[in-house]
């Protein structure tokens, strides 16, 4: 039985050379002026949380993870797994998929997935065909949530495939997919009258 060492528990966390690669090859790091803006955003949202301002939800996700985030890595530091697993989803809201991967080899496919949806061209789709049901045109598609992109400093729209699972990070979601958003949330709308 070999001993752990401090070095070891250190390298305990870091994602093999392979999958970091891959990750690379995906990603165009943002210039310091473009890090220093998304973080300058960021702070006006951290210090515009609590003070009655009207945040959106996508907005209030981001400030919260920002403010935990030096909490939960202290935590992490001290070897709580808990604490690693919650650093990562800050990391995550806040769109920093290549330090979430660092920190958990385990959840390696679900972060090169959002890796490989911010890559990708924004016309970019499946060929998976839509369904006509009562005059609607159902896509394939539907869409997970709101995400943070760092580079682009504004929230994008990140949607999958039901069939296939296709992801893609888009500012401006295909019309499709937007058109058909819009009925259903006209239908719930209308059914919680």
């Amino acid at each position: 039985m070999s001993k752990v060492t401090p070095d070891d528990e250190k390298d305990e966390f870091r994602a093999p050379p392979e999958m970091v690669k891959e990750a690379e090859k995906h990603f165009r790091k943002p210039t310091k002026r473009e890090l220093a803006q998304a973080q300058k955003y960021q702070k006006t949202l951290l210090n515009m949380l609590g003070t009655g301002a009207r945040l959106t939800q996508e907005e209030t996700e981001l400030a919260v993870s920002v403010r935990n985030e030096g909490v939960y890595r202290q935590i992490h530091e001290l070897g709580e797994p808990s604490a690693t697993h919650n650093l990562v989803n800050c990391l995550i809201i806040q769109g920093r998929f290549e330090e979430a991967l660092e920190l958990s080899p385990a959840r390696a496919n679900e972060i090169n997935e959002l890796i490989n949806a911010r890559d990708r061209d924004d016309y970019e789709r499946c060929d998976c065909p839509s369904q006509n049901l009562e005059n609607t045109n159902v896509t394939s598609e539907y869409i997970v949530r709101k995400q943070w992109h760092p580079t682009k400093r504004v929230f994008c729209s990140l949607y999958r495939c039901s069939v296939c699972g296709h992801m893609n990070l888009v500012e401006n979601l295909p019309q499709e997919i937007a058109n058909y958003h819009a009925k259903r949330m006209d239908a719930i709308g209308k059914s919680r009258r």
